[in-house]
């Protein structure tokens, strides 16, 4: 829930913690944070219990934890979709 407050005001984007996640998450000089898992987790929000109650602590407004689920699995797919066009590079 914290993740959707920061992503939808803005204070970070999912472009950012892609990038700088693998250089922040390292053992041993390997990076161990996984692009792929952290967008299917960021999608999956189903073993999330009370969410209701942990975004009225969160924000203090009333958000339907259905629009938080639509906005992150919005937002993963966005980031995958820029992850592809990248590797495939501009078409012609």
């Amino acid at each position: 829930m914290l993740l959707y407050f920061l992503l939808k005001t803005g204070t970070v984007s999912i472009k950012y913690i892609l990038e700088k996640a693998p250089k922040k998450f390292v053992i041993d000089g390997e990076p161990v944070f996984s692009p792929k898992l952290f967008l299917e987790q960021l999608a999956y929000t189903g073993d999330i219990l009370d969410k209701e109650s942990a975004l009225d602590t969160l924000i203090g407004k009333k958000i339907g934890s259905d629009e938080i689920d639509r906005y992150l699995a919005r937002k993963a797919s966005e980031a995958v979709k820029a992850q592809l066009l990248k590797r495939r590079g501009p078409r012609p």
